[in-house]
């Protein structure tokens, strides 16, 4: 369905997805599969691998996923796997460790992460991290309006400099649109 065209998953019909099977706990590697979910491609049909082949999915789809969303989806964890969530076990649950400390390969981690830009590993869990993939018509509009907004707050900046009669030795007026094509080069 997917694939078919004029059909979009967008970031709420993937958390509604994600949410109701995690919910029934197959996203638990000794869950049963999903009856029907080979026949349409998802090998296994239950487990840590199907959660994966679906987020994988949902980066290709999906720029950003709300709060709610992200919420619905925790809680949906939280049930699938069994937990039962009192007050000081929410607390737990918030409580970030270490950004040192490996998780164990049966963890679900759900973390923020400074990621090596060299490797691409997650420090957390050793999982490669994967970018969100634009199309080439979405780079470019991407691109193209980072490099507005680039130059549009950088012209603001001058003008406040200029008004605190503080002088900018910057001679080139495409300054800030430069700074964002050595980002964007360096990124490809």
């Amino acid at each position: 369905m997917r694939r078919a065209p004029g059909v979009h998953f967008n970031a709420e019909n993937y958390s509604l997805l994600i949410s109701a099977i995690a919910e029934r706990g197959f996203f638990r590697d000794d869950s049963a599969p999903i009856d029907g979910a080979t026949d349409i491609g998802y090998h296994p049909a239950m487990g840590s691998q199907l959660l994966s082949a679906l987020v994988s999915e949902m980066a290709e789809d999906v720029l950003e996923i709300t709060s709610y969303c992200a919420s619905r989806m925790r809680m949906a964890f939280i049930q699938g796997f069994g937990l039962n969530i009192d007050d000081e076990a929410k607390e737990q649950l918030n409580a970030v460790p270490k950004a040192d400390t490996l998780s164990l390969p049966e963890d679900l981690v759900v973390d923020r992460v400074y990621v090596d830009n060299e490797t691409a590993i997650c420090p957390r869990t050793n999982a490669t991290l994967r970018l969100i993939t634009l199309d080439k018509a979405q780079r470019s509009q991407l691109h193209d309006t980072l490099e507005e907004m680039a130059n549009s707050q950088y012209a603001e900046y001058d003008e406040k400099l200029k008004q605190r009669k503080q002088v900018v030795d910057v001679k080139d007026e495409d300054y800030a649109a430069k700074q964002l094509r050595n980002f964007a080069e360096w990124i490809e």
